[in-house]
């Protein structure tokens, strides 16, 4: 029999999971238990602001587990997946102590960490560069970890060169350690088709005639980057879908912090994007993606022709088509 815990921060983020339980739950010598973690916000100065606990959102398939009700050192699980490896790293979150790698450690032999944030992929060689990736992509207490499960190939090289350097010893040490061929948020894409991917019911009113679809997303940094040239590019792109909608379908995917990023950042442009925003709802010109994960909008779509970015990535990995714009 074999013990397997799984931490997951958010039930918005739990496809980051999905077939490693999918996995787990096939063996009936395995004990699965789910167990939320409790997550904190912080301000500037290291202050707690917000504090989330949810037990609720999660598919029904999945029994949930209070963190009050596991005794992690009774138990002792086989394996423990996590989501969240910074501890102390991060200025914005955080987990509830005990959750910090470095106390998860006394309690499993295998702490298993798998990033839910994909990365866009490119070629780094430079010292320079890779120090600046490791800055944001490997946590302080990697070392606490004893599994990595990342998004490609060349991600796993990026963080073998960020944690290993030039050090063969403990390069050959971390290549067993990290692997990405059972990454979640790729294999997900697998496990659901066009017909079988649950998505949003006022979705279905766009997707009855069965058009070829198109996935667009926008990132903050477009639009930061861009400024006013981006969103008149932006407009000009949402009414040519417009005028061809009878042909195309296309599937909107801005990122959902643009609007606050624009009144704290850019706020001579917030009007200007409300303006994008309500001629693509009025006009009924495509499907609007506000849902928390882009699987859906993944699937559904026959090629990609958004922003340089994470969803860009999982959608390669599908092996469709690609247009960066």
């Amino acid at each position: 029999m074999k013990k397997i815990v799984f931490l997951p921060l958010s039930p918005n983020m739990w496809e980051g999971f999905e077939t490693l339980w999918d996995e787990a739950k096939k063996n009936k010598n395995n004990v699965v238990t789910v167990i939320p973690v409790p997550t904190y916000k912080r301000d500037s100065s290291g202050n707690i602001t917000d504090t989330e606990y949810t037990l609720s959102g999660y598919p029904d398939e999945v029994e949930i587990t209070d963190v009050n009700a596991f005794n992690f050192q009774e138990e002792h699980p086989d394996t423990i997946y996590i989501q969240n490896a910074q501890d102390l790293g991060c200025r914005a979150f955080l987990v509830n102590p005990f959750f910090f790698t470095g106390n998860l450690r006394q309690y499993t032999d295998n702490l298993v960490y798998v990033p839910y944030d994909c990365h866009p992929e490119s070629y780094i060689d430079s010292k320079e560069e890779i120090e600046e990736k490791k800055a944001f992509l490997i946590p302080l207490n990697i070392m606490n970890i004893d599994h990595i499960i990342v998004q490609s190939e060349s991600i796993k090289q990026l963080y073998l060169k960020c944690i290993a350097g030039l050090n063969i010893d403990l390069y050959n040490e971390w290549d067993k350690k990290i692997t990405w061929k059972d990454f979640p948020r790729t294999n997900i894409l697998k496990k659901y088709t066009k017909e079988t991917v649950p998505h949003p019911l006022e979705w279905d009113e766009f997707l009855y005639a069965k058009k070829e679809t198109h996935l667009l997303c926008t990132s903050i940094f477009n639009v930061l980057e861009g400024n006013r040239t981006f969103l008149k590019e932006l407009f000009t792109t949402i009414k040519h879908y417009q005028s061809v909608k009878n042909e195309f379908l296309l599937i909107w995917r801005p990122h959902k912090e643009i609007i606050n990023v624009l009144i704290r950042l850019r706020p001579e442009l917030v009007e200007e994007y409300k303006e994008i925003i309500s001629y693509y709802k009025n006009n009924s010109t495509g499907i609007l993606d506000e849902t928390p994960t882009p699987t859906p909008a993944i699937i559904l779509s026959d090629k990609y022709i958004g922003a340089s970015c994470g969803t860009m990535e999982l959608f390669k990995s599908t092996g469709k088509k690609i247009e960066i714009i």
